[in-house]
């Protein structure tokens, strides 16, 4: 019998890990939906806040409607994780900065937000934009370097012009630059529609997008431009000299108000609709400095930020032995504090410790990046006594004093209490997969032998089934490894989550849009045929969906080795997708389900090849 009990000892541990490793189930879950202020002016600013609660683990990104009369910028995300009874609780915060580009009464809906095969959907907000006032700043004076690289500007028959600069071209791994798109117009000329932006792209470099900065007005060449700015702010992630790409715009320019006359239709450019025109800017070249080996302190992980700062807080320091302590520790500071690795509690062997979770917090005042990260532990006393839970030490480079620092929080002083017998015999914790509880503690009776014991034809153990069985736990052990190390790479690494998804997501998407085209709505359908597309290169190649082009989805392909069916059936899709969107007449319920079909044939092949 003692090989039977070991057989289902080691048969129901596995089994107990194989449970606790499989992903949170996604109930009560709740989105909700925020805009701060509700009355904005063109040109503006507008903070949309989605926030998510309930029980899950996945920390994907919302999915925005079309904001074709905004310019969004992230501003940031806010993540909570916690521990109860083996559940995990999640709060996500993130924060969108709306720059609305026309007036009106604008409805934000539906705001989308998947957990693992369930779609949840946040409340609609509104927001009213009204016309701009003449608050308009002047700007740089007369003796300010002109725009463009090399201080080279435009010559003085250009109406409309791009230029791009960065506030720093040397600096050190993981210090920000700021990098400045500002569009000049002098009014002598009018578009036809807003420009459409296409930001560039940075390999080597952590992108954060920054709030558009007020627009402001600036002589050149003896003539008055109003300059209008984006800002992005790069993190570089490893030293050699690289490069922030060409960022384009364009536009359509509306030959008539330009030229006073209307000549003809066929003159208004292509199809009667305005000359459209790209504008672009010249790459900005940015070189990284390796982090100095000298004055390295022990322990360094890497970290780079400004002004850190560490505090350690404990709910109680008066405790009973097995009572558990909750330790919050918080880093914050200038700089990508995503970058900073989690600080260690020091071993002491009088004290049990485990993490229970953590979140982050960043802002972008004045257009510099700095945040905070708050790390959360669960600390149980084995013996009595009075202790100190030593200072947390998080050693950083300062970029600006170009020198190693090391921040430390505080010692905490504990007094550990003797307790009665029932204390710290019930300690529940859950986190990494590793979930226990110690539920109570008895004594096993000696049962006396019998008799006689009645003797078995044949050993179960010489049964070919129980040889079988004995692999039954290595197999469920080896099953719990795998999902466990999948579910912690989908939690710490985004864009392999969202690449992991991007073919659920897109087939979601592809669905919906042949139900609008079954119900008749054929620009409703384009539409999300349009976003299943683009939603599914953007999850691919881990980039937000504004401001991804035909271009970067292109690139992309030829990057994949995408065959040249693929890549001509997605253009057709493509092409379809924004005639329909854009040319009277083109949206037709047959073609958009002929369009629905090609798109998803054409990922199906994709996810083929890749594998």
């Amino acid at each position: 019998m003692g090989l039977v009990r070991r057989f289902l000892g080691r048969a129901l541990t596995a089994g107990i890990i194989v449970v606790a490793s499989l992903p949170a189930r996604a109930d009560d879950v709740a989105v909700k939906a925020s805009v701060e202020p509700t009355v904005v002016e063109v040109g503006g600013q507008a903070v949309l806040t989605v926030i998510v609660e309930g029980k899950f683990r996945r920390a994907g990104a919302p999915e925005l409607p079309p904001l074709d009369g905004f310019d969004v910028f992230e501003s940031g995300t806010s993540q909570n994780f916690s521990f109860v009874n083996g559940q995990v609780q999640s709060s996500l915060t993130f924060h969108y900065v709306l720059s609305p580009r026309k007036e009106g009464a604008f409805r934000i809906e539906p705001i989308r937000y998947t957990v693992g095969d369930k779609v949840y959907t946040a409340n609609p907000v509104t927001l009213d934009v009204v016309a701009g006032g003449a608050g308009i700043a002047p700007g740089p004076g007369p003796g300010a370097q002109d725009p463009g690289q090399g201080g080279i500007a435009p010559s003085s028959e250009e109406s409309i012009f791009v230029a791009a600069s960065v506030d720093r071209d040397t600096v050190f791994v993981n210090q920000q630059v700021t990098w400045s798109l500002g569009y000049y117009t002098d009014g002598r000329v009018e578009l036809l529609r807003s420009p459409n932006y296409s930001p560039p792209e940075a390999e080597g470099f952590w992108v954060e997008d920054l709030p558009p900065q007020s627009k402001y007005y600036r002589t050149l060449h003896g003539r008055q431009y109003l300059v209008s700015e984006i800002k992005r702010g790069y993190f570089p992630t490893a030293p050699g000299t690289y490069k922030v790409g060409e960022a384009r715009v364009d536009i359509v320019l509306d030959n008539v108000n330009r030229r006073g006359v209307f000549d003809d239709f066929f003159s208004r450019g292509r199809g009667g609709f305005g000359e459209p025109r790209t504008l672009r800017t010249d790459p900005v070249e940015v070189v990284v400095l390796p982090l100095p080996s000298a004055g390295k302190p022990t322990g360094f992980s890497g970290a780079v930020a400004s002004d850190l700062v560490v505090s350690i807080v404990a709910d109680k320091q008066v405790v009973q032995v097995g009572e558990p302590i909750n330790v919050s520790v918080e880093v914050s500071g200038v700089g990508n504090m995503r970058t900073i690795a989690p600080p260690k509690l020091a071993d002491l062997a009088q004290f049990k410790t485990y993490e229970s979770g953590s979140s982050n917090d960043s802002f972008k005042k004045d257009y510099v990046v700095s945040g905070r990260r708050k790390f959360d532990f669960v600390v149980v006393p084995q013996v009595e006594g009075s202790f100190k839970m030593p200072a947390v030490r998080v050693p950083y480079f300062d970029p600006e004093l170009k020198l190693y620092q090391v921040a430390q929080s505080a010692e905490i002083p504990v007094d550990v209490q003797p307790g009665t017998p029932e204390d710290g015999r019930k300690v529940i914790y859950a986190g990494g997969g590793d979930d226990f509880e110690v539920i109570n503690r008895d004594i096993r009776f000696i049962h006396a032998v019998p008799a006689s014991l009645p003797v078995a034809s044949r050993p179960f153990y010489a049964h070919p089934v129980f040889f079988a069985l004995q692999a039954l736990p290595m197999l469920l052990l080896g099953a719990s490894v795998v999902v466990e190390r999948r579910r912690r790479r989908l939690r710490s690494d985004v864009g392999f989550a969202r690449a992991s998804r991007a073919r659920r997501e897109a087939e979601r998407k592809l669905a919906e849009a042949e139900r609008a085209f079954r119900d008749g709505n054929a620009s409703d359908g384009f539409g999300r045929v349009h976003a299943a597309v683009f939603g599914y290169f953007a999850d691919k190649m881990n980039a937000p969906v504004a401001g991804l082009t035909t271009d970067a989805v292109e690139a992309h392909l030829r990057e994949t080795h995408a065959s040249e069916e693929v890549t001509a059936s997605l253009k057709a899709v493509i092409d379809a997708c924004d005639a329909a969107r854009y040319a009277a007449g083109a949206a037709d319920v047959e073609r958009g389900r002929e369009g629905a079909a090609r798109a998803r044939e054409a990922l199906i092949a994709l996810e083929r090849g890749s594998r």
